[in-house]
């Protein structure tokens, strides 16, 4: 039972010095929106069709990533700007995830909190 909790005190301080706790506002990951399966009737390649045209009317800055008859719909997720930055609006002419709102430095000048990005 000692060896557990110490193994597991390891783990978490190996964690936190790798800062793999911390969300990194580089690295945007995708966020899943919801995940959605085409009946069985279709084939897959009416399924990526679906999903392709269902993309194209939605209006907003998502990736659908279709394996099979199986759908899985992304988007960027929040974006929380800092100090000395200002939201950037998501570019829709633009492919996922370069759509996706962003922040920008107003004063380069003057030190600037990176944006985070979360759901």
């Amino acid at each position: 039972m000692r060896s557990i909790v110490v193994l597991c005190s390891l783990v978490a301080m190996v964690c936190v010095s790798n800062g793999s706790i911390e969300a990194k506002p580089e690295l945007r990951q995708k966020r899943a929106l919801y995940q959605e399966y085409c009946p069985p009737t279709m084939t897959p390649e009416q399924c990526k069709s679906y999903a392709e045209e269902k993309h194209k009317t939605s209006k907003e800055c998502i990736r659908a990533e279709v394996s099979g008859l199986h759908i899985e719909w992304a988007d960027c997720g929040s974006t929380i700007c800092g100090e000395n930055t200002r939201p950037v609006p998501a570019d829709l002419s633009k492919s996922y995830p370069d759509c996706c709102p962003t922040c920008e430095v107003i004063d380069p000048t003057k030190e600037a909190t990176m944006s985070q990005i979360g759901k």
